[in-house]
């Protein structure tokens, strides 16, 4: 079979790096169909043929649900009709399965109910190796890389290489690495890329740490997630594909060294330049050099499976592989692709990486005459710093060109294209030019064009002529208006001007004419719909119109905007959907980045909606965000118009009338609320006294993992009386900011023992000046076996942190911060008529910070026996009562004790 010319472009030039890597994916969907029905088939006798074995031993409910949609797909396959959209869908089906179909085959239930002489293997998946972290060419890089993690006096590590030299993998491999050797808690990944975005990086950061950015301002941001890296702290940042050095203080990271070893943070930079960053740490960058040696040949073979050991494969296999140049992602993706693959795919796939061009990454100022020809099928000349572009370039057989983030490009010739016509795919991401060259319209057969952050393009129209594009991106973008002429977009299947703030006008008829648009991405732009007043600009009904829609993303000004009444019901898949007046509010959703695949932002109440609205989006909302929802009273009065038994995350702000969050009432369900429920935030309430005060029904919030609460300054007594404890068995990670509450936890009338808070890992508790203990009632009934983590900050009013009756339990805790209380007088205590325990061991804590705290006087009873066998980290500030000495914890390890 042959192997596409995008694929093999992809393969040498990082694919991971291009900006329209998902819009390559939904387009492949369509035009490998053939390839991929093939090999489902394949997979999927296999598949069958074993859960057959297996189903007169046991088969588990997921594993045949697996194997009936199988055999359904199958049957769909051998029915279907010929076009591009049946493909495609019937693509996206083969993936998804496939990955299910994998997945079950490597569970270790579904592998154990095998008879033993039939043990599964799947046929298509290797047994994925260390890949790039085994090999001899590595060792030296991969050593040095773990031992500046390792080193506390260094806060940056720097790691650069070529394009596709596999840094981003190495790094993401090695952070999964000291995740398991516990030397930090979190690992958080931001593609910076050339073009730097602090929004969507301040986005990326503050997803992977689970918490929301609300603002849509940069330094308003910044502030927050600083504040949130201090509070959550031991936290690997790993900033992935720099170019240029940033001021880290812009996206709310610690500029200078003492600042981030305080937080418990560390930067993991990868760029392709050795001197980026170099101002920030003058240690040297870690160089990522290719594979040399047999490793090149090994990892090929490795993917390419037992076929290249044939003698007729080995000469051509040698030859691809010298034509890789030691890239491992070029010799991974080329090796998977030609897997089981005759002869003639091998043939082909070596004529097609010769006839390819790929000079990414490269610092190339001019285009590169000399090793252009007319022959050639695919030309890469992304991420360079190319100046201008020839007014013509004689290649008649192209079908990929990729000149994404060429910063320096400022204007294309107007023939530039004129020797291209046969261009399919077309990459002009991040490129600083004003105008389209005329050449453009030749572009007949033209599929794919992306033109993200592209800001500087205003007038796109003739866009309009290429009547068989497919998959058009113009994220970021300064276009003013959709053309009228996008309305001869026929075969248009994904359109995405998310975040082009300047698009502030849709002309009437031009979405409802791209009749199959499977895919619509408006957020952050346009957001006023023809509501009636007869402008010249599109309604929502022209969305309702598309049919084939299954993704939807859009922002709305008004709930006016939305018709009242419609024939048929929308069955979109996926959306976020954002209704607010406030433009700040929308962008901020618009910059969140969506974590659930349905999601409905609102500043109004759900009555206010259309029927058909609150049945197509509410009910199916997995996220649901209230956001200055003044006449909203009680959460649970919407639960006549949504039915929030599918909602995952609950996020509620500055909703002025909510006295209670929850309270039940006639009417209201008496079945189990927020059953799905695993998030739930609160923030800027200033009415709001309590969450809950009545017996909920059981099943009711049984799921919530995490709840954070911030700035509702009257909530008061409990956080978490006993009723809700009760209801919350898998309650991970507390966090409370900014409130007036008198304890967190409430155990009064609590008999049963040992079952309460058994899964909490994190608890957060800033600026509570009325907060005396962590929590009322009996201490005996608490056994927190999982708590790892525990931040006091500005608590004025504790004592002590944990009484003598639970520490028995904190077996699993790792770090403890406390700072700025000034009460403590000991962080284990209790009342006189306890009594203390002779010893006490914290059995995994490494890491202690102890600052401004001028009562504290011991870590526990002075005269009992501490025992910290695993401290390694003491940081000590302006405690200067504090009689507990490094000896004391008797730890094995050697503590690094900081005193400022």
């Amino acid at each position: 079979m042959e192997i596409a010319v995008p694929a093999v472009i992809a393969v040498v030039a990082e694919p991971l790096r291009w900006a329209w890597k998902g819009a390559k994916k939904q387009y492949s969907y369509c035009t490998k169909y053939k390839k991929s029905a093939e090999a489902f088939e394949s997979e999927a006798i296999d598949f069958v043929k074993r859960s057959e074995e297996l189903h007169q031993i046991q088969l588990d409910h997921k594993a045949n649900d697996v194997k009936n949609k199988v055999n359904q797909l199958r049957r769909d396959i051998a029915e279907a009709r010929s076009g591009c959209l049946s493909h495609y869908k019937l693509s996206k089906r083969i993936a998804k399965l496939t990955k299910a179909m994998v997945q079950l085959l490597h569970d270790p239930k579904f592998v154990s109910l095998q008879p033993q002489a039939a043990i599964i293997r799947p046929r298509s998946r290797i047994e994925r190796p260390q890949d790039f972290l085994s090999f001899t060419s590595r060792k030296l890089s991969v050593d040095s890389i773990m031992n500046a993690l390792k080193d506390e006096g260094r806060s940056i590590v720097r790691v650069y290489g070529m394009g596709g030299v596999g840094k981003t993998y190495m790094v993401k491999a090695l952070a999964s690495r000291a995740i398991k050797e516990r030397m930090f808690h979190q690992v958080v990944v931001s593609v910076v890329s050339q073009t730097v975005d602090l929004r969507k990086i301040q986005g990326d950061i503050a997803h992977g740490l689970g918490v929301e950015l609300t603002s849509s301002e940069v330094q308003d941001r910044a502030d927050d997630l600083r504040n949130v890296l201090n509070d959550q702290g031991n936290i690997l940042l790993i900033l992935d594909d720099l170019w240029q050095t940033i001021d880290l203080s812009d996206i709310g990271i610690p500029q200078y060294s003492e600042d981030m070893q305080s937080c418990k943070c560390k930067i993991l930079i990868t760029t392709r330049q050795m001197h980026v960053c170099d101002d920030l740490d003058r240690r040297p960058a870690i160089k990522i050099n290719v594979l040399s040696g047999d490793d090149p040949w090994i990892l090929f073979s490795q993917k390419a499976g037992d076929i290249v050991k044939q003698p007729d494969f080995i000469d051509i296999g040698k030859k691809i592989v010298e034509e890789c140049a030691g890239l491992p992602i070029a010799l991974s993706t080329v090796g998977s692709a030609l897997r089981n693959k005759d002869l003639g795919s091998w043939r082909s796939a070596a004529t097609r990486i010769n006839t390819s061009v790929v000079k990414a990454g490269m610092a190339l100022a001019n285009w590169p005459r000399d090793t252009l020809t007319s022959s050639c099928g695919a030309i890469s000349l992304m991420s360079n710093h190319l100046k201008q572009l020839p007014h013509g370039v004689d290649c008649p057989g192209i079908e990929t060109l990729l000149l994404q983030d060429n910063k320096n490009l400022m204007l294309v010739p107007d023939e530039f294209f004129q020797g291209m016509r046969t261009l399919k795919v077309l990459d002009f991401t991040g490129v600083k030019f004003k105008s389209l060259p005329s050449s453009t319209q030749q572009l007949s057969l033209l599929r794919v064009l992306s033109m993200d952050n592209c800001r500087f393009l205003k007038d796109v129209s003739m866009i309009g002529e290429l009547n068989k594009l497919e998959i058009l991106t113009l994220r970021l973008s300064g276009i003013g208006s959709l053309p009228e002429s996008f309305a001869n977009l026929k075969e248009l299947r994904i359109l995405d001007i998310t975040l082009s703030l300047r698009c502030e006008n849709v002309p009437s008829g031009v979405i409802s004419s791209m009749n199959k648009l499977e895919e619509l991405y408006m957020q952050g732009c346009f957001a006023d719909w023809e509501n009636g007043n007869g402008q010249n600009k599109a309604s929502f009904q022209e969305v309702l119109t598309l049919s084939g829609l299954t993704i939807l993303k859009v922002d709305i000004i008004d709930v006016q905007c939305l018709p009242p009444s419609i024939s048929v019901a929308p069955n979109w898949e996926k959306f976020d959907i954002c209704v607010s007046g406030s433009q700040q509010r929308r962008l901020a959703n618009a910059t969140k980045g969506a974590s659930f695949f349905r999601g409905l932002a609102t500043g109004v109440k759900l009555e206010v909606f259309p029927n058909w609205f609150r049945q197509a989006v509410a009910r199916k909302a997995e996220k649901l965000s209230y956001q200055l929802c003044e006449s909203l009273s009680n959460i649970l009065e919407e639960y006549h118009h949504g039915n929030f038994d599918g909602v995952k995350f609950l996020y509620i702000d500055q909703c002025a009338d909510i006295a209670q969050l929850i309270k039940l009432g006639n009417g209201l369900p008496d079945k189990p609320v927020f059953p799905q429920l695993e998030k739930l935030n609160i923030h800027h309430m200033q009415k709001t006294e309590g969450i809950c005060t009545e017996e909920l029904p059981l099943g009711s919030l049984q799921k919530v993992k995490t709840l954070e609460v911030g700035e509702c300054p009257n909530l008061k007594d409990s956080l978490l009386p006993p009723n809700l404890i009760q209801r919350m068995p898998n309650l991970e990670n507390v966090q409370v900011i900014g409130s007036s509450i008198k304890a967190v936890f409430g155990f009064e009338g609590i008999t049963v023992q040992g079952g309460q808070l058994r899964k909490l890992k994190r608890l957060t508790l800033q600026n509570l000046p009325q907060l005396t203990s962590l929590w009322k009632g009996h201490s005996e009934i608490v056994m927190f076996h999982r708590l790892e983590v525990v931040k006091v900050s500005k608590c004025e009013n504790l004592r002590y942190i944990f009484p003598y009756t639970v520490c028995d339990y904190l077996c699993h805790l790792e770090e403890l911060w406390l700072e700025d209380c000034s009460s403590l007088e000991k962080v284990i205590g209790g009342h006189k008529d306890h009594e203390v325990p002779e010893s006490i061991s914290l059995p995994r804590l490494s890491t202690l910070t102890l600052r401004l705290l001028p009562r504290l006087t011991d870590f526990y009873a002075q005269e009992a026996y501490l025992c910290c066998p695993e401290l390694q980290r003491l940081h000590k500030q302006d405690c200067q009562r504090l009689r507990t000495n490094l000896s004391d914890f008797h730890s094995d390890q050697e503590i690094q004790e900081k005193r400022s």
